[in-house]
């Protein structure tokens, strides 16, 4: 797996639950033995395990107990989304209702639009 953030991967929270419980003293596992069945990177192991034991799991408890919040995703860092963005098709059909100078079109215009690029398709 590659190291740049585009190829970054997250992992679900089953494949988080395997490896908290494989590393865990019930199964004693290697972080490169887990990395050999799970492909997560060994760094990755070791950090879904740190998070679950600074969240709550102990691993000396006499049974194995994991829970979900645990393993829940850390917020993310960053510009949080404007409203616009949730619906990348909104964006799209308010241009489409514009002409290439920024006025609103007439619904005939858009309406005589459709027709020729249905018109277009179909021929």
């Amino acid at each position: 797996m590659s190291s740049s953030n585009s190829n970054k991967q997250h992992t679900n929270a089953a494949t988080r639950a395997i490896i908290v419980a494989l590393k865990s003293p019930f199964f004693n596992m290697s972080t490169r033995d887990i990395h050999s069945i799970t492909g997560v990177p060994e760094r990755t192991i070791n950090n879904v395990y740190k998070r679950a034991c600074d969240r709550g799991f102990d691993p000396q408890t006499p049974i194995l107990t994991i829970k979900d919040e645990w393993l829940v995703d850390s917020p993310r860092s960053g510009r949080p989304r404007r409203s616009g963005e949730d619906d990348p098709g909104k964006h799209v059909v308010s241009r489409a209702a514009r002409n290439r100078f920024g006025h609103d079109k007439s619904e005939q215009s858009r309406t005589e639009e459709t027709a020729a690029e249905i018109t277009e398709t179909n021929i």
